[in-house]
């Protein structure tokens, strides 16, 4: 997982003393979780996928990005299978967060359920997502059982501070 920091500083004059300096950061980190929206079925996400470009460039002046390619699905836990607790448990999460270049893109989903050893369904739903740098944004999806059922999800986001690094230079 890749992280891009940047910092600034204005007003310091040379020889004033220390100058402290915050690093932000220039990505955004999407973390997703899920449930089950029925406690007698049983769930299992069998991908779990983010469209996002692949590279980009930052502009430091403008605090901007000019991004490349839509087309490249960069988070791929395809070869990974999620069993999903019931709809009265915990959300499970799905891993550690990843980090993205900021912007329009969109997730898509995989699941299947189960009861009674017997497979009801296999869906894959998707939506899309913006993005926002230095912000991390974690998706909570409740999956339906039913094909009819659309699947839903909240969304929340909050600063990225925790990993903001700082430090005094002289």
């Amino acid at each position: 997982n890749t992280d891009l920091l940047f910092a600034s500083v204005y007003g310091a004059a040379s020889g004033n003393g220390p100058v402290e300096i915050v690093f932000k950061h220039a990505l955004s980190q999407v973390k997703f979780q899920a449930k089950g929206s029925d406690a007698q079925v049983d769930y299992n996400v069998t991908s779990v996928k983010v469209v996002s470009p692949k590279d980009g460039v930052y502009n430091y002046n403008e605090n901007s990005w000019t991004r490349g390619d839509l087309d490249s699905t960069m988070y791929d836990k395809s070869s990974t299978v999620y069993p999903v607790v019931a709809s009265t448990s915990e959300l499970t999460p799905f891993g550690e967060a990843q980090t993205y270049i900021p912007g329009e893109t969109s997730f898509e989903i995989e699941w299947n359920c189960t009861k009674n050893g017997q497979t009801l369904a296999t869906y894959k739903r998707s939506a899309p997502l913006t993005l926002t740098m230095g912000k991390k944004t974690t998706i909570q999806l409740t999956l339906p059982n039913d094909l009819s059922a659309e699947i839903t999800f909240s969304v929340t986001v909050e600063d990225w501070e925790e990993e903001d690094q700082q430090f005094t230079m002289e």
